[in-house]
């Protein structure tokens, strides 16, 4: 009883929030909002975002995947050249 009105209780009309079970009771309704109902709902009307995550993680994976690290041999040609100039500057230049 809620409001001097019988309402039904059942499992699947509890929802937790902070660990705390709670159920939504409309004021016009007998029936409790049931979360399983809403769920199921949304999957039949495609507006539901189960797997948006699993996508947007697969985005980001390709995305970071697309760039295309710096090779090996490159890094070894920009670090030789940078010690060949700092060798030429100290021996060749007279230090003056």
């Amino acid at each position: 009883m809620d409001d001097e009105v019988p309402r039904l209780a059942a499992a699947g009309y509890v929802m937790y929030y902070k660990k705390n079970p709670m159920m939504i009771l409309p004021s016009w309704s007998v029936e409790p909002f049931s979360p399983l109902e809403h769920y199921k709902q949304s999957l039949i009307s495609g507006t539901n975002s189960v797997g948006y995550s699993l996508l947007m993680a697969k985005m980001k994976k390709e995305l970071v995947g697309a760039k295309t690290p710096m090779g090996g041999w490159l890094k070894w040609i920009i670090i030789l050249g940078l010690i060949g100039i700092v060798v030429y500057a100290i021996f060749f230049t007279g230090g003056n």
